[in-house]
């Protein structure tokens, strides 16, 4: 799955445009923290779980149109990509939960 925001939010499925949104509600920014694989529905209150795995969590500073996220899906990246200001490929093969 993946998301991307320009004047518009799309979210991807496998490569596949699944939806889009013009809210500018949204767009990450701002102090608070990322919360992956549940919704915050206030400061103390995470809820809605995840019920699955995630393989991987990138963040770009840059819109990814389809072709982009369906291209790039499968690939391995350094981390040093241009526009790519996060990467997490979650494959150390153990540790504990944070």
């Amino acid at each position: 799955m993946a998301s991307s925001y320009d004047d518009r939010c799309a979210l991807y499925l496998n490569g596949l445009e699944i939806g889009s949104s013009t809210d500018s509600g949204a767009q990450l920014g701002g102090t608070d923290n990322l919360i992956l694989g549940a919704r915050r529905f206030s400061p103390t209150l995470v809820q809605s779980h995840l019920d699955g795995l995630m393989t991987e969590v990138r963040v770009w500073n840059t819109f990814r149109d389809a072709d982009q996220v369906r291209d790039d899906r499968y690939r391995r990246f350094t981390g040093g990509e241009p526009g790519l200001i996060a990467y997490w490929p979650f494959d150390e093969g153990g540790g504990t939960l944070g």
